[in-house]
């Protein structure tokens, strides 16, 4: 889309290829599966090979200090990776005069295959520079090839996360040094503020925001509706026969076990006849709301809204939550029947006897409505007069004569369907102008800006999208409205932790992002700073964030709770006020004088002080070291240190992964301090984690989206353990709904995820609508599950044994892999294998002796092709 809108704008365009020929093409140009050098592909199909000559005046360019550190790295240009014959090798496509390519890899894992001896432990250096060929690439783009600008297709690239400092590079700064004075043009998804902030920060990027996938409710496979009918059946009998009830009992147990929702549900043995409505409650619960939250169905194209059923179904998930001055669509349909939208969606397993169904089934058939009713809108090209729209309703079938039944439920109902056709409708057909604008920057022109975040959060200011977005006052985090949901965040977790454990967590860690904090104004510092009974002073007329209160004990009713944090490196470089201020927090609640069951930072802070003057620091000093509760990446620096060791599997025990985890992250931050070395202190903390959080604030996403959530999360998980010696207790915090809080535990925020979307055929087939890129998102799915399981120990055999049949032995799904992207289906088998051989899943040995021979079988298919 993006080349034919530039053919149309007298660009010199001369093919518009296939976008799966091109992956596969591009692909080929630049490494092949296992990511070690194809010179025989890449000197075939190489676009370039740069002379030594030309690499040489490129080097001697450089800075003396970044020569040093590219020769100490990576060795005398133009190095191992990407050349031949001593001449660096460009891969890629050149289409009139428009260079098609990949960012070349950052080179972590390149590093690691360059040292197969080396124990893995020592390779998670965060300032290991980029290759020659990565800083190559781009000067042969600027200098040789002569490109006026830059696209940067699809978030993120490595290329803003590079080492250097976090604002205000300079020459010496290898984004700096890379991306040079080239303008740069970076559509970004609308809800990832920070990332694509950092883009702009650190790669000088115009965004071009574009729209979150198509939205659906997740729905119900055929094996939850199975199970569903039992449910139904013993509410027939309990009326009708109740005779009947303890067979239809065995036959409900029967099939919990078959589909392994005992374990999600924690039920370890079949209930008694006295416990039958309990149980058939908790079910009809759990799937209900598994099948009403949302998900993606498929990939955003580029300016083009979603297409047929899925336009309805995104403007049903845009509009399920109340926005600004609007009320919840869906809940307009309940109120006409008399039904609290809210209490439907909190408790899904109670059952209505006014409508003989449970809440669950009652918001599927309202969903079902509001379809139809955006269907007859859609008919008449979308109305706006008030009129139009209550005679268009009228003729709702499944909505019958109810409308005049509920005067201010109708008013309701009528002012939601008003806002749909007047606002968000025109709103998502302008996603043309995620292109349109972004031809408009290649012109030189202006890139209007907008606002950011997650739709599906019920405002829509972020649309139309297409605009340079932009995020937050950083100095008015958290807000009031992220402190209330804050302190109930916090209330949910010490909740949930005395029911597992019958007694408070003394000591919590917790994962706080950039993206998130803008998205919410900040619900994870606020929760952090509740645990730890302080809450922010606001200025009154500014509303900016000027200072901390302490919670009287009397008043938090509760411990004060010791909590360590781990921020990213862009929230440590965007909020270095909320690094200082969290700071200040933990050294304001450890200098309280407080018994130490009711002030667990202050008891464990003085704990030790006394060791870390044992060991010859001053007062000062081990004060100082004993305070540090917010810890992130060395500065300059980015990530979690774990990813490119998962995906090389070069490590041993999760210990190995933890280790590395805590020496990318041991990093001290606070008022007087910025990166201080404070690894012993960090691990010392660790050692006493009782439970780890990270919370997410939109299923626009889930924990795997990306495997920066295990890298985090997960890497947590492994570093407790590796300080320990013992597992923690690791929770999932769901705000989505921010009326209707959720905390599971890390595992079953797993096994939720594979029943919402996983495992779910309508999800699978339309990932398959998108080719070879939908193939190897699939693939990428299967890695971070298993990713998951290495750190967190998450992942059940009945989990592994799923994605087996349905993503590897499936035939059909063998065939569309096949067709589009062999590559994926080698890797989904070979990590099936690796779960087996490190006995994280104990397969039968009819399943693994399958997956070796397709494992097999792909990898004599991929070594015979024609390159």
């Amino acid at each position: 889309l993006i080349l034919k809108k530039l053919k149309e704008e007298g660009y010199k365009v001369e093919r518009l290829p296939d976008s799966e020929e091109l992956s596969k093409e591009l692909l080929s140009c630049q490494i092949n599966d296992r990511r070690y050098l194809d010179v025989k592909s890449l000197f075939k199909r190489s676009v370039d090979q740069v002379p030594k000559e030309i690499y040489d005046s490129w080097v001697k360019d450089l800075p003396q200090k970044t020569v040093k550190e590219l020769k100490d790295s990576w060795g005398d240009p133009p190095g191992k990776f990407f050349s031949y014959k001593d001449k660096s090798l460009i891969g890629g496509i050149i289409n009139g005069n428009i260079f098609i390519g990949l960012q070349p890899p950052r080179g972590h894992l390149e590093k690691l295959e360059e040292n197969p001896e080396v124990d893995v432990r020592n390779i998670h250096d965060p300032d290991l520079p980029p290759t020659y060929h990565y800083l190559f690439f781009y000067r042969w783009i600027k200098h040789i090839f002569g490109a006026h600008a830059v696209i940067h297709v699809g978030k993120h690239g490595s290329l803003e996360w590079l080492p250097g400092k976090a604002i205000g590079l300079c020459c010496s700064c290898y984004p700096d040094l890379s991306i040079m004075d080239i303008p740069n043009l970076y559509p970004y998804i609308v809800n990832d503020p920070g990332e694509g902030t950092q883009a702009k920060r650190r790669s000088y990027a115009v965004i071009l925001d574009h729209l979150i996938p198509p939205q659906a409710r997740a729905g119900k496979s055929e094996a939850l509706i199975s199970l569903e009918n039992i449910l139904e059946k013993i509410y027939q009998a309990r009326m009708e026969n109740p005779s009947k009830l303890p067979i239809f009992l065995d036959e409900l147990w029967d099939k919990t076990l078959e589909l392994n929702l005992d374990k999600d549900l924690k039920i370890k043995e079949k209930p008694d006849k006295s416990k039958l409505d309990e149980f058939c409650e908790k079910l009809h619960g759990y799937i209900n709301q598994v099948a009403d939250s949302n998900i993606n169905l498929g990939l955003h194209i580029l300016g083009l809204p979603p297409k047929k059923e899925r336009f309805f179904d995104t403007l049903c998930e845009l509009t399920k939550l109340p926005g600004p001055n609007r009320p919840s669509f869906r809940g307009s349909i309940a109120a006409l029947f008399g039904l609290d939208h809210e209490r439907l969606m909190k408790e899904p397993g109670d059952f209505i006897h006014e409508y003989k169904k449970s809440a669950g089934q009652l918001l599927e058939e309202f969903n079902d409505i509001a379809i139809e009713l955006l269907k007859l809108l859609k008919d008449q090209s979308w109305p706006k007069d008030e009129s139009k729209i209550i005679e268009l309703v009228k003729k709702s079938r499944l909505l019958g004569d109810r409308l005049d039944k509920n005067n201010r439920a109708k008013r309701q109902l009528i002012s939601s369907l008003s806002y749909i056709s007047e606002e968000l409708v025109p709103k998502l057909l302008d996603t043309k102008n995620e292109i349109e604008h972004l031809v408009k920057g290649l012109n030189g022109r202006f890139v209007p800006p907008g606002a950011s975040g997650c739709p599906t959060k019920g405002d829509h200011k972020m649309l139309p999208t297409g605009n340079n977005f932009y995020s937050v006052d950083p100095q008015k985090i958290p807000t009031k409205e992220a402190w209330e949901i804050g302190k109930r965040l916090g209330d949910a977790l010490i909740e949930r932790y005395v029911k597992d454990h019958g007694t408070y967590p003394k000591q919590l860690g917790i994962i706080i992002w950039g993206s998130p904090t803008m998205r919410t104004g900040g619900d994870d510092v606020a929760e952090a700073l509740y645990l730890m009974g302080v809450r922010p002073v606001w200025h009154k007329s500014t509303g900016n964030v000027t200072g901390l209160d302490i919670i009287d004990l009397d008043e938090l009713k509760r411990p004060r709770i010791d909590v360590t944090i781990r921020t990213s490196g862009f929230f440590r470089d965007a909020f270095s006020n909320l690094m200082e201020l969290l700071d200040q927090a933990a050294r304001m609640v450890a200098a309280l004088n407080e018994p130490p069951d009711k002030n667990f930072l202050a008891f464990h802070v003085t704990r030790d002080i006394k060791e870390l003057m044992k060991e010859g620091l001053s007062e000062k000093e081990a004060r100082e070291l004993s305070c540090i509760r917010v810890f992130s990446d060395k500065p300059g620096t980015y990530g979690a240190g774990i990813n490119a060791l998962l995906d090389s599997s070069r490590w041993n025990e999760t210990k190995d992964l933890g280790e590395v985890w805590i020496d990318w992250g041991g990093y001290g931050y606070g008022k007087d301090i910025y990166g201080k070395r404070a690894h012993k202190s960090f691990r010392t903390q660790l050692s006493r984690v009782d439970a780890t959080i990270k919370n997410q604030d939109s299923r626009e996403l889930d924990i795997l989206s990306s495997d920066d959530f295990n890298a985090y999360h997960g890497g947590l998980n492994a570093a407790v353990l590796a300080a320990s010696g013992k597992r923690p207790v690791s929770y999932s915090g769901d705000s989505s709904n921010p009326n209707n809080l959720i905390i599971r535990s890390t595992d079953e925020e797993m096994r939720f995820v594979f029943r919402a979307r996983v495992l779910n055929q309508k999800w699978i087939k339309a990932m398959m609508e998108h080719g070879y890129k939908g193939a190897g998102d699939l693939s990428r799915l299967v890695d971070i599950a298993f990713q998951w399981d290495a750190t967190s120990d998450v992942m059940d055999d009945w989990m592994y044994e799923e994605l087996a049949k349905n993503y590897a032995l499936d035939k059909e799904m063998q065939e569309f892999f096949k067709k589009y992207n062999p590559d994926a289906l080698l890797n989904i088998s070979e990590r099936l294998l690796e779960a087996i051989k490190r006995g994280m899943w104990q397969a039968s040995s009819e399943l693994e002796q399958e997956l070796t021979e397709l494992y097999l079988q792909m990898e004599a298919e991929l070594e015979g092709r024609d390159v």
